[in-house]
């Protein structure tokens, strides 16, 4: 790594001495470098330039430096700096040279990334989760889904999510960096939650059409009181397609660009797809029984298999209309 200084000019510390602090304001601006400072002038600089509405770095190994590396946003050190200098910083490099720092760098980008990333869908698929119930429940005279059920839900949907963090970051993301923004994450929350909420309600009613029309295009209709046997069906479709749809929405929502154009990591795939095989798995297995579930036939899950496909280009477009529409405002 190197420092390269373009223009500007060197300030000595003499020469800060009777400035009072607006004048020290305007002299940071134009200055690349400061000599022969006192502890207090090297503090009086963090502060000025954090004032100015800079973010300040400061290294400094020896006990001068102490104020001036406890003010400063970063404060860094070295490992054989002086006792006071190393618990002043907020890094203490153990290896020589700046590159550690970058380093250090693109690995919290990377992290901070990938945490907004599964803030952003948890929040999205719980607030669209508690508003489908919330509708669902005045309208359907049955549960929709069984306690246990929702349980088996929440616990196969997060697995793929703990490999969230292992995921690959766009470069975009790691080029400058990003701020902590609740405003943003409220409308990314209730723009993706309304969709999924949409989706979902839209779900329900095709299930209830095609369960009591014997999935007959020519004799559909509508009748919200079903068997006990149409229940468990009901209940085997929307529990297959939510799992499967949180789990599926993540490539969708976990880049700005088309989904195609980042590749997420192999181990949040391998987890996807062991999700999504064992979410078929249980309802074909012995544990279907135990979690009231039917087993429905292939034609069943052919249609399931669409709904998720449009569900997921569904979620693709809206992604692009938010970016474009929404957040810019």
């Amino acid at each position: 790594m190197k420092l390269e200084i373009r223009g500007g000019k060197a300030v000595l510390g003499s020469q800060l001495a009777g400035l009072d602090d607006e004048g020290l304001k305007k002299v940071v601006e134009e200055a690349n470098v400061f000599a022969r400072l006192t502890p207090a002038q090297k503090l009086s600089i963090v502060n000025a330039l954090k004032e100015n509405g800079h973010i300040v770095g400061f290294i400094g190994d020896g006990v001068n430096d102490a104020p001036a590396l406890h003010s400063a946003d970063c404060g860094i050190s070295v490992d054989s700096g002086t006792d006071i200098a190393k618990e002043s910083a907020d890094i203490i490099l153990l290896k020589h040279g700046l590159p550690v720092v970058a380093d250090g760098i693109t690995e919290g980008r990377k992290t901070f990334a990938n945490t907004i990333k599964y803030i952003k869908n948890t929040v999205s698929a719980n607030f669209g989760n508690m508003f489908t119930v919330a509708i669902s429940s005045v309208f359907l005279p049955f549960l929709p889904l069984l306690p246990a059920q929702i349980l088996l839900n929440n616990f196969v949907s997060d697995i793929p999510m703990t490999a969230v963090s292992t995921d690959s970051v766009d470069e975009s993301d790691l080029r400058t960096p990003k701020k902590w923004r609740i405003s943003s994450l409220a409308k990314f929350m209730v723009f993706f939650g309304l969709v999924s909420s949409v989706f979902d309600i839209v779900t329900m009613a095709f299930l209830i059409y095609f369960i009591n029309s014997g999935f007959s295009l020519g004799a559909l209709r509508m009748e919200l009181s079903l068997s006990d046997s149409a229940q468990k069906l009901f209940r085997t479709g929307w529990f297959v397609e939510s799992v499967i749809s949180e789990i599926i929405v993540v490539y969708a929502i976990r880049t700005a660009k088309p989904f195609y154009s980042s590749r997420p990591s192999t181990l949040l795939m391998a987890l996807s797809a062991l999700a999504i095989i064992g979410t078929v798995a249980i309802i074909y297995s012995p544990l279907a029984g135990a979690f009231e579930f039917a087993q429905p036939d292939l034609q069943f899950m052919a249609v399931i298999g669409m709904i998720l496909v449009a569900y997921f280009l569904v979620t693709e477009i809206s992604k692009h209309l938010f970016y474009r529409f929404v957040k810019s405002q």
